[in-house]
């Protein structure tokens, strides 16, 4: 599978490169309110208003670091549809490869929180771990609390 690698902290994760539009550099954000709290805004990407995720916050580890590396990565969340894109807003993305997740060693997915469920298996490959995601499943609803 060809995947892009991108990191949160000292942890790396993989898109496949099918679901992936383009890497591109931290822009303005518009803020949304009444939205999850790991949803930044909207973005401006090519004249279309596509929401931003703050992958970090959605892990539960806080705001992602606004490095000078820092990348949103353009993703695909469905059919062909440029409604269905989203920004995910990661602290770096490392390069683009081909790893076999079928044959590497991995965790038991039963200890993926269940609350993520766009967290795949996590896969070694050679010294470190590699946690496959699937941006299709991030969900974005309205956050009730916000309204109070």
């Amino acid at each position: 599978m060809h995947v892009v690698i991108w990191t949160i902290g000292d942890n790396r994760f993989a898109t496949p490169t099918q679901d992936v539009v383009e890497a591109i550099s931290v822009v303005d954000v518009r803020s949304l309110p009444s939205v999850d709290p790991w949803v930044c805004g909207l973005i401006n990407y090519r004249g279309r208003p596509i929401p931003l995720v703050d992958v970090s916050k959605l892990l539960g580890d806080g705001a992602a670091k606004r490095q000078l590396y820092a990348r949103i990565l353009v993703v695909k969340r469905g059919a062909e549809s440029e409604t269905e894109w989203l920004g995910l807003l990661v602290e770096s993305v490392l390069s683009a490869e081909s790893l076999d997740f079928d044959s590497a060693e991995t965790a038991p997915t039963d200890t993926l929180p269940p609350q993520l469920p766009f967290l795949g298996p996590i896969s070694l490959f050679g010294q470190g771990s590699i946690q496959l995601t699937d941006a299709t499943k991030i969900q974005i609803t309205p956050n009730p609390a916000s309204h109070l």
